[in-house]
């Protein structure tokens, strides 16, 4: 994917845990609902710093601390 993005913009929507492992937070963007509206935060900007000293992005992600879970 990384390599097919720099031809070309490349959007995949995803909830695979295992798909997350492989990217940083800087490549994620999380998309949540709320009163019908679609909001979205890229994970860098979601204070995961000290989760991810322990835990790997995925494990974050399982664990909720993200959002765009339903």
């Amino acid at each position: 994917m990384r390599e097919a993005s720099q031809r070309t913009q490349l959007i995949v929507a995803t909830h695979s845990d295992r798909l997350i492992r492989f990217l940083q937070p800087k490549e994620v963007l999380v998309c949540d609902a709320e009163d019908g509206l679609a909001t979205m935060n890229w994970a860098d900007s979601l204070d995961l710093e000290k989760w991810l000293e322990d835990y790997s992005l995925d494990q974050v992600w399982t664990m909720n601390l993200m959002g765009g879970r339903p």
